[in-house]
């Protein structure tokens, strides 16, 4: 069944998450409760200075807080400014410069994604986790089409493995991480999710959102803890993305580092 799930895909022969994903896949339960979890809720590495982050956050603000203030809208960080406050606050580089899986190789040699989002409510807006990839949407449609949520979710998963294992071989990366710039209300948080794709064989399908167009979303579980955020796998973005939720704020791990007051 490998052979035949390699071959109908296009997934390489000697992919390492094909082997960890396929092999389990007679054995999966879609009603599988809380496993260990791809992102992981962690402290923020050491290699990260939190207090040079928070003293470059103040002076970006600066010019900024003003038009926050009257126009009544959370503080915002765009993204290339986060990418450079981590690089800088890591004594690392930056080594995005387009789709690359990574945005910082810290002095620790950490690979470190980097997002900015705001909490509404008790949900954030989205984090793409994995892109439309060309050698397999019209796999995807045809999976959606057939219900095959199992084989989809698979699919994405091998991808996804694939990525994160490329960057870290071709940057020599000990550890990946998707660093989070959390706004909420008038605060930044700091939340960090080590990537670790050993458990990438947990995730599983948790069926399709229902709603009145059937088939349009899958659920995916145990890729992160549910009382952290939430991943879906949309059909019409051909994206995986990730979702926070706001009890990740109220963690040990939730490091705020700026306050518009």
């Amino acid at each position: 069944m490998i052979n035949e799930y390699q071959s109908q895909y296009n997934i390489p022969h000697e992919s390492k998450a094909c082997e960890l994903i396929l092999c389990a896949y007679s054995n999966i339960d879609k009603n599988l409760e809380i496993n260990p979890t791809v992102l992981e809720l962690c402290k923020l590495p050491d290699s990260i200075n939190v207090s040079q982050i928070t003293e470059l956050l103040n002076d970006y603000m600066k010019s900024r807080v003003s038009f926050y203030r009257e126009t009544n809208r959370p503080p915002f960080i765009e993204d290339d400014f986060s990418e450079y406050f981590t690089a800088k606050s890591s004594n690392g580089c930056l080594i995005g410069g387009g789709n690359c899986a990574m945005d910082v190789k810290t002095s620790f040699n950490e690979g470190i994604d980097v997002a900015c989002v705001i909490m509404k409510n008790k949900c954030s807006n989205e984090k793409s986790l994995m892109q439309n990839f060309n050698s397999s949407g019209v796999d995807l449609d045809t999976l959606f089409k057939d219900q095959k949520d199992i084989e989809a979710v698979n699919l994405f998963m091998i991808r996804y493995f694939n990525k994160i294992q490329c960057i870290k071989n071709e940057k020599n990366l000990a550890d990946c991480y998707l660093l989070i710039f959390v706004t909420r209300d008038k605060d930044i948080f700091l939340i960090c999710l080590k990537i670790n794709l050993e458990n990438i064989h947990q995730v599983v399908s948790g069926g399709f959102v229902k709603n009145k167009q059937a088939s349009k979303n899958i659920i995916i579980k145990n890729f992160i803890n549910p009382d952290y955020g939430k991943v879906t796998l949309y059909k019409s973005k051909k994206r995986l993305e990730l979702r926070l939720l706001s009890n990740i704020l109220k963690s040990e791990h939730a490091v705020k580092v700026y306050s518009m007051t």
